[in-house]
């Protein structure tokens, strides 16, 4: 089991695709050098005011609102609404409009070039004991508080933490601490 803690100072803010807004960029795993260019793309965004999200074709999409009341996500037929820690998921070269409610919110978006890699999984977390397999990959993104293992990894609010199975995953936090987390799989050619 291989893994990779991500801090908050190797995070990259970028402005967004379509340049209406920045983003922390958490992780991105680059098939070129375009934004759009990626097998897997982790990102923390805060959303402000009404506007289209940037198009990701051939990507999808599991987004989870950590911070404010509401996000309203405006496909044209149809509205999805997400409320504070309930993940959800969509295409996301559909760009929808996105409406937050009651001031401005901030979302973590786990993003997969789908014919690379597929989501078994995302889910939130106050305790981890997830096993995954050849061909997973596990992303947990820490929410809130400070979680550890059983050895000597301990983890920060907004930290992330990419484990590659196979392999046994178990984290434990703190007093109201609450992480993200997505398995996903590698596509067979």
């Amino acid at each position: 089991m291989k893994l990779t803690h991500l801090t908050q100072d190797a995070y990259e803010t970028r402005p967004w695709k379509n340049g209406k807004g920045l983003t922390t960029e958490i992780y991105r795993s680059s098939t070129g050098a375009d934004q759009g260019d990626f097998d897997i793309r982790i990102s923390l965004a805060p959303i402000t005011e009404d506007g289209p999200f940037s198009p990701f074709p051939g990507a999808d999409r599991r987004i989870t609102l950590i911070e404010g009341a509401g996000l309203d996500l405006d496909f044209g037929d149809h509205v999805l609404h997400l409320n504070p820690f309930e993940p959800q998921g969509f295409d996301t070269g559909l760009a929808p409009t996105g409406r937050p409610l009651g001031g401005p919110v901030r979302v973590i978006n786990i993003m997969a070039r789908r014919d690379a890699w597929r989501f078994v999984d995302c889910r939130v977390v106050s305790e981890l004991d997830e096993t995954l397999v050849d061909n997973q990959l596990g992303v947990f993104f820490t929410a809130s508080g400070n979680w550890t293992d059983e050895d000597t990894l301990a983890l920060e609010a907004h930290h992330t933490l990419l484990v590659e199975g196979p392999g046994l995953m178990r984290l434990s936090g703190t007093a109201d601490h609450k992480g993200i987390f997505a398995v996903l799989e590698k596509q067979q050619a």
